[in-house]
């Protein structure tokens, strides 16, 4: 390996799919590393990619869910989003899912960044997005598999609960970061 600029761009050879539904598509990926050997690479590809609401009312305090996640087993504390609707644009979504999930709406709306999910093995990129001026504006619309609880929570409660461990969820994660970047 030596005298080899690294890191390279892999090179595909062929592409098998494995399986496929309608949200996610498993691809085994033989490709060239490199150093020229060859390498079955297993990739998730999304068919949506998904979007995210950091909602704030005007008192500061943002609204969380609450919902049991079977991959992991428990009941977790994330926020209002989900996946992008073919021809939606990302801030419909998340307009969407926030108004679906909580009943909410906002009076403003900013792109606070976009994320990619897990590289090592998926392409999905998620949208997190700043809603303020955060209203009560009719009920939840839930889909099938949604068992949703949201609740009002200060931003000194979502410190402590990161610092605890209790919140370990990627995209409130994420949000943080990038809040904490915007200064």
């Amino acid at each position: 390996m030596d005298g080899m600029e690294f890191p390279r761009p892999w090179k595909l050879l062929e592409n098998a799919t494995a399986f496929a539904n309608r949200w996610i598509q498993v691809d085994v990926d033989r490709v060239e590393l490199p150093d020229g050997r060859s390498y079955d690479y297993t990739v998730i590809r999304r068919q949506q990619f998904g979007a995210a609401v950091w909602a704030v009312d005007d008192a500061g305090r943002v609204l969380l869910e609450q919902e049991y996640r079977y991959p992991v087993d428990e009941v977790i504390w994330q926020m209002p989003g989900g996946l992008i609707d073919p021809g939606e644009t990302p801030l419909r979504a998340a307009q969407r899912e926030l108004a679906e999930e909580t009943g909410h709406t906002a009076d403003r709306w900013r792109l606070l960044g976009t994320f990619w999910d897990n590289p090592a093995f998926e392409d999905m990129v998620v949208y997190i997005f700043l809603a303020e001026g955060v209203r009560a504006n009719g009920g939840n619309h839930y889909d099938q598999a949604e068992f949703i609880r949201h609740e009002w929570k200060t931003m000194e409660w979502v410190r402590e609960q990161v610092r605890s461990g209790l919140i370990k969820e990627r995209v409130i994660l994420a949000a943080l970061g990038f809040l904490w970047a915007d200064g």
